[in-house]
């Protein structure tokens, strides 16, 4: 998730674009080369924590129906104690990616006002 906000361009500017298209390019191996699900969604979790270094991290889907994005993988955290945890649009920082449909950035989630008390 990125933002446009100084400090998060600063942060997008380490990232050399030679090193996402490297990224990008694994993948899309990656999602060409399995028909299972799980199997793909952990090997680019894979990728995406080699590559960011994230603490902890997660996987959400949209699900048109309800209108609620819903949790499909978790790194860092237990899956189970969220699994159940629902956002609409607009709801958290997930949420509001749905909702303005723009990619956001952010450095610690816990201080920012849109990371849900749930």
């Amino acid at each position: 998730m990125m933002t446009n906000s100084p400090k998060d361009q600063e942060t997008q500017m380490t990232i050399k674009e030679p090193e996402l298209v490297k990224l990008y390019s694994s993948i899309g191996k990656i999602i060409t080369s399995s028909l299972e699900q799980q199997e793909v969604l952990d090997a680019v979790m894979e990728e995406v924590r080699l590559f960011f270094s994230p603490e902890n991290w997660s996987l959400m889907r949209y699900d048109e129906n309800s209108g609620e994005l819903f949790f499909l993988i978790a790194e860092g955290l237990e899956l189970e104690c969220i699994k159940n945890i629902r956002l609409k649009s607009g709801e958290g920082i997930a949420g509001s990616v749905v909702q303005t449909k723009s990619s956001i950035f952010v450095e610690n989630v816990r201080n920012d006002p849109r990371f849900p008390k749930k």
